[in-house]
This record gives C-alpha cells, structure tokens and sequence, in this order.
C-alpha cells in the first residue's frame, strides 16, 4: 500500500503524509451569528498520532488581499498552557472566551461573547507538530466563513463600506 492511499480525500480534511502518519483538521462550517450575541464559535478539531510532538493550533483569518497569513493567526492554543491573543488578534480582547487545550486535547474552541460587524471574514485552524522525522509542520484546515446578522440599523452598518470619500453598500 502506498502511503498517499492512507489519506482519503474529504470535503473538509487536509491531510498530510508523512510516513504512516496522517493528520486530519477540521473547522465547523459556515457559521452564522447575530450582532452582540455570544452564541457563535469557532471550533478546531484534529487527530494526533503518538509520533507526533504537537506544538499549537491557531486561527488565521483572511486577509484583505485574500490570503490566509500563516504568521498572523488572532488566537492561538498551545498545550497545557493559557490561549493567546497575539498583536493580531487585539481587536479581538474582552469580546471572546478560549478554551486552554492540554496535550491530550483534540479541539481548540474561539467563542465570540460579543459578535460584531469586523468578525464576518473566513477563518481556517492550523495545527503545528513536529513529525518523526523532526520536521515541523503546519497543517490547516479548510476555510470556513462567520456570517454576522443584525436588525436593519446593524445590517446598513456591516455592509457600509467608505472608499475614497464614497459610500459602497
């Protein structure tokens, strides 16, 4: 059996390849809040293999140019130790709850307890481990996407856009 036939392709997992070794990431789905509410999350799962020296999860938003910076991830989980908010995830201080995973841990959750306008963007988790080999790798889920709803006042807000002295709805 090649190694590539150990990873079977799903809508939602990445797989990586490393030996025997195969590490599966997920994120929950398309996810939709309302303005001010604390019922939205983000929840990262993901299997670990004994041979793996987990390192961290993170999650990474998408930028404004469209891509997901791997270095500039708004919160991140290392084992056994407090959740972080790092420079990029200031905007995001007093609105959330972490929950601090252990090294036996297999999900790292993001709870908004204040969902606002600037959180409606595409997410993706990546988890850091070092393989048997002792390379390290970071692997990251497929995107998903937080929806924020609103009252009409709230809508108009979210989708006001201001370019160059012009108002975009």
């Amino acid at each position: 059996m090649q190694d590539t036939e150990l990873c079977v392709p799903f809508t939602y997992f990445k797989c990586f390849i490393s030996g025997l070794l195969a590490l599966q990431i997920s994120i929950n789905h398309n996810i939709t809040g309302l303005v001010g509410k604390n019922d939205t999350h983000l929840t990262c799962s993901f299997t670990k293999d004994i041979n793996q020296n987990f390192i961290n999860v993170a999650i990474i938003p998408r930028s404004k140019n469209g891509i997901f910076p791997i270095k500039e991830p708004v919160v991140v989980f290392p084992p056994d130790k407090i959740a972080i908010l790092p420079p990029s995830g200031n905007y995001l201080s007093g609105r959330v709850t972490l929950t601090n995973i252990t090294k036996v841990s297999t999900t790292a959750t993001l709870r908004f307890d204040n969902l606002q306008c600037e959180d409606e963007k595409d997410y993706i988790c990546t988890v850091s481990y070092v393989n048997d080999l002792s390379v390290v790798i970071i692997d990251e889920s497929e995107p998903t996407r937080i929806f924020v709803k609103g009252n009409d006042v709230t809508f108009l807000k979210c989708n006001i856009h201001i370019f160059d002295d012009s108002l975009v709805f």
